[in-house]
């Protein structure tokens, strides 16, 4: 079963005029996408660097590589590039010399960073695609925006078992875990091992920290008691959660600040990109449990970077705080709150002093519109979020034309 993405369509656009590269977590659904666009044109050709006798060739001698494999071909997709050596210089030559738009893909963002992307700057298009959103969630269960039981139904499986497509696609709840297992298996062996180089006694001790950042999940780090608690080493937690980060499981989310001696300015909360994999880690896809509320803020974190943005937190040393901030035609208050809510919290009303923001958002299941000065304050459920947020630009860009 083939899931239309909501990228894909400014895939095809794009494609048009310069190559592009495709990054994420692995499982993601990288593969499928493009060989699904491929199947569109003419004179294509998929090669994965998986196959030792593809990455062989590419490493030894890139000419040779043009002539067995892009003979007559003007168009084609590498999967997995970081494993290839050298593979900037030549997707270049690809691209500038033979004339072929190259798609590619890889799921180690600090490999590709240094040693793919660096020699493409200005001749690739760079593209992120995570595990499903929840409007992809919503397209797959055929779920219509006026089922209000369906629709949460489908939004609490999401945020207990993530978005991955295999995940999604399973009907089973037992088979929906094993697979996570796998996932998060396969991860730590090809892209964290891939970064560190780690040896087979190390991989237990990363699974410990993987494990300490679940508890974490949507509070400030603190790396001294991470080391403490793992008996870990302080420069290793350091550097074990820097390689999950660019494996695409967690993401270090800094703070938004203005004015250094009120607000906090340097330590970073940490979330999963993958709610389904923190719980898969934590063993407990209860939706009845204690940390909902951080499950839940971890959640819309998720589906705030599917959307393309890079939210911050914001929090003073009064201790007044904001879930995220996002910056669309200024800034944008977020607050993740599971239930009903009535109420402007104090943090937000802060918020609003000291930026007076255009909007703030309240996620809950209470649906309501109130100003705050000249705020405008809206509680909304999740699955209303992406829209909102699409008229907010759309407004903010008719409202700046000539």
């Amino acid at each position: 079963m083939y899931v239309e993405r909501d990228i894909e369509k400014e895939l095809l656009e794009v494609q048009k005029t310069t190559s592009i590269a495709l990054i994420g977590p692995r499982q993601a659904g990288k593969t499928t996408l493009l060989k699904n666009m491929l199947s569109k044109f003419e004179n294509g050709v998929y090669l994965s660097f998986d196959d030792p006798d593809v990455l062989e060739l590419f490493n030894d001698d890139i000419k040779k590589f043009c002539t067995r494999y892009l003979e007559g071909k003007t168009l084609a997709v590498l999967d997995e590039v970081q494993y290839g050596k050298d593979s900037g210089r030549k997707i270049k030559y690809l691209i500038d010399v033979a004339g072929i738009n190259v798609w590619l893909t890889g799921s180690s963002e600090y490999v590709l960073s240094k040693e793919t992307l660096a020699p493409l700057v200005g001749r690739v298009a760079l593209f992120s695609l995570y595990p499903f959103s929840l409007s992809e969630m919503l397209r797959i269960r055929g779920v219509s925006y006026g089922s209000e039981k369906e629709k949460g139904r489908a939004i609490e499986e999401h945020m207990l078992f993530g978005g991955y497509p295999r995940i999604v696609l399973e009907e089973s709840i037992e088979g929906k875990k094993t697979l996570l297992k796998s996932i998060l298996k396969l991860i730590l062996e090809k892209d964290v091992s891939l970064v560190l180089g780690l040896r087979p006694e190390e991989e237990s001790e990363i699974i410990k920290v993987a494990k300490v950042l679940s508890l974490y999940s949507g509070n400030i780090v603190n790396f001294t008691n991470i080391s403490a608690a793992t008996q870990i080493e302080y420069k290793k937690v350091k550097k074990y959660a820097s390689a999950l980060e660019m494996a695409y499981l967690v993401k270090f989310v800094q703070p938004f600040f203005t004015n250094k001696l009120k607000e906090i300015v340097k330590a970073p909360k940490v979330f999963f990109i993958d709610t389904g994999i923190r719980n898969s880690l934590l063993s407990d896809f209860r939706s009845e449990r204690p940390d909902i509320g951080a499950l839940f803020e971890n959640y819309v974190f998720s589906e705030l970077i599917k959307m393309g943005f890079e939210p911050k937190y914001w929090q003073s040393k009064a201790g007044t705080e904001i879930d995220f901030i996002i910056e669309s035609d200024g800034l944008i208050g977020i607050e993740a709150k599971y239930g009903r809510v009535e109420r402007v919290s104090r943090g937000v009303r802060a918020f609003i002093d000291a930026y007076k923001p255009k909007k703030v958002i309240i996620l809950s299941s209470t649906e309501k519109t109130e100003m705050v000065n000249k705020t405008e304050v809206i509680f909304t459920g999740i699955e209303n979020l992406k829209q909102i947020l699409k008229n907010h630009a759309q407004k903010s860009s008719s409202d700046v034309s000539p």
